[in-house]
């Protein structure tokens, strides 16, 4: 396995000074110890960048710092307006013995928290943030109301519930570096059958943006994509009464085709999308998603859709938005403007796919791109139809793709 190499951060500025070096801060020297790589993430979630990692599990909302658990303290706790948990452990790497016990400190964790009561969990997010300092500590539903107005109480304690008893979590550990031990055993944990739960590994570097002054502070987040992506083993853990454990390893074959590569948001994403609408529909969508993907489509998960895109087989390098499914059981189709303005392509193409799928629905042709929401069973009950103009969409954007560079 290669060790990767990073450049130093420059800053350039229009007025031509010499470049400035950004110089990186080693975590673990005053002021920046863990505690304050702690501090960072409670103040700012925003570095975390979760919509590369599990899109369901956002906006991260911070719930609470050393949450005491009978395993020992949580560094971290986010939850979503949704009632999806992300716990975080932080990692300095000033010795072996952290880079190897990292990982399964945060397992154990996450194995107790998925024993608790919705009113364990909100009496723990009181303790941690009592033992902060603050006179009159909130509890989770407090916090989440503060921070959502239209905070949905009821289905927040549902959701939270739910996901304790089945063990439906985010883990991340953040460190100042990565290293190369430390992912070996996070892939290993992600074969072993004792793995209940999504984990994602993320460097966070700091550097001086004057030297010799700790403030201000460049920070830089890396998601060490490879350990969320290529190797999952999804355990699904059912409570008492109905206690069961179903484990889903990929093969060697599907990592190697890269048919692993799921996120967790893709299976919130179905599961919610059975609840709105009912089993079939969602089964009938996964199939649609999964007959898109054969003919090149790429899917882009959001935490409430998935868009659905073709890559330009010309230069421009953008996706052009095929269509976009959404948990409510509706889709609509947008951005289609960007087959034109970005692709260079003539508009019509994009016009007769549009005018196409929308017939499916009842709706008279007319010059306008984007389209209303729709209801997804009008492109279930014609999905030969609308897999047909999806695959003539793709040839006319090849074929003037390819006059394009014949012409250059």
């Amino acid at each position: 396995m290669k060790e990767r190499q990073y450049g130093t951060p420059l800053i350039l500025t229009a007025d031509h000074n010499p470049v400035q070096r950004l110089h990186q801060i080693p975590f673990g020297t005053p002021p920046f110890r863990e505690e304050r790589l702690q501090q960072l993430l409670a103040e700012h979630p925003e570095l975390i960048p979760i919509g590369e990692i599990e899109p369901a599990f956002s906006p991260l909302v911070f719930l609470g710092r050393e949450v005491p658990t009978s395993a020992g303290s949580l560094d971290v706790l986010y939850a979503s307006p949704t009632g999806y948990l992300t716990l975080v452990e932080t990692k300095l790497w000033d010795n072996p013995e952290a880079r190897r016990q990292v990982v399964a400190q945060i397992i154990d964790y996450a194995t107790e928290i998925a024993r608790w009561s919705f009113d364990d969990f909100n009496q723990a997010v009181r303790n941690s943030l009592s033992t902060s300092g603050l006179p009159s500590a909130p509890d989770a539903l407090q916090i989440m109301k503060q921070h959502e107005g239209d905070f949905d109480e009821a289905n927040f304690i549902d959701a939270v519930t739910r996901n304790l008893a089945r063990g439906y979590f985010l883990l991340l550990v953040i460190g100042n570096g990565i290293r190369e031990g430390v992912e070996e055993i996070s892939k290993y944990l992600q074969q072993a059958p004792g793995l209940h739960f999504s984990l994602a590994l993320v460097e966070l570097n700091l550097y001086r943006v004057n030297q010799g002054e700790d403030f201000p502070l460049y920070i830089q987040p890396r998601t060490i994509a490879r350990t969320v992506e290529l190797v999952r083993a999804v355990v699904d853990v059912k409570a008492p009464p109905e206690f069961k454990v179903d484990i889903a390893v990929p093969t060697e074959e599907e990592v190697k085709t890269g048919k692993s590569r799921r996120k967790l948001t893709e299976s919130i994403f179905y599961e919610e999308l059975a609840k709105n609408t009912a089993q079939e529909t969602a089964l009938q969508v996964k199939s649609l998603v999964q007959e898109l993907q054969d003919m090149g489509v790429v899917p882009v998960w959001r935490a409430s859709a998935v868009s659905m895109r073709y890559p330009d087989p010309g230069d421009s390098g953008q996706k052009f938005t095929v269509v976009v499914l959404t948990l409510s059981g509706s889709f609509y189709l947008g951005w289609l403007d960007r087959v034109s303005d970005y692709g260079g392509y003539d508009v019509k193409i994009a016009l007769c796919y549009k005018n196409s799928v929308t017939a499916l629905a009842g709706i008279p042709p007319d010059d306008k791109l984007d389209t209303d929401i729709m209801p997804v069973r009008t492109i279930l009950d014609h999905k030969q139809s609308f897999l047909e103009y999806v695959r003539r969409f793709i040839n006319d954007i090849k074929e003037a793709a390819q006059s394009k560079q014949e012409e250059e």
